[in-house]
């Protein structure tokens, strides 16, 4: 579920045709960590108790654990670089492939004035 409508579950927040595209995106995330490769096999759980997406599987809709997981997607994607290194750790590395095009996906659902890569190449 899009941030926007996880941080307004009371019904708030318009949906929007982004919100759809974002889920997507954490849709793809999930399933690059969860399984391991073709056929659909399922990691171990202790292989993904550590992984930033671990944490957006909760029990209970309330507001108090949808905006936990509201903030984990939102630290997930904040920053290109952190973005990028998470899912190389977290994902299962059948799915390597997909890293530059996820990658991209990103970069176009959640913009920034100034990723951390982006100022490396700034000359102040």
């Amino acid at each position: 579920m899009a941030v926007d409508l996880l941080e307004h579950y009371d019904g708030t927040c318009a949906h929007e045709y982004w919100h759809d595209l974002e889920s997507l995106f954490y849709v793809i995330c999930w399933i690059c960590t969860v399984h391991s490769g073709p056929n659909g096999r399922c990691r171990r759980v202790q292989e993904l108790e550590n992984s930033n997406i671990f944490s957006w599987n909760v029990n209970d809709f309330s507001t108090q654990s949808l905006n936990n997981i509201a903030r984990t997607k939102s630290a997930l994607t904040e920053v290109k670089g952190k973005f990028r290194r998470s899912i190389e750790k977290d994902f299962h590395p059948y799915f390597a492939p997909l890293f530059d095009c996820l990658g991209e996906m990103r970069d176009c659902l959640f913009p920034t004035a100034l990723d951390e890569d982006d100022l490396e190449t700034v000359e102040l």
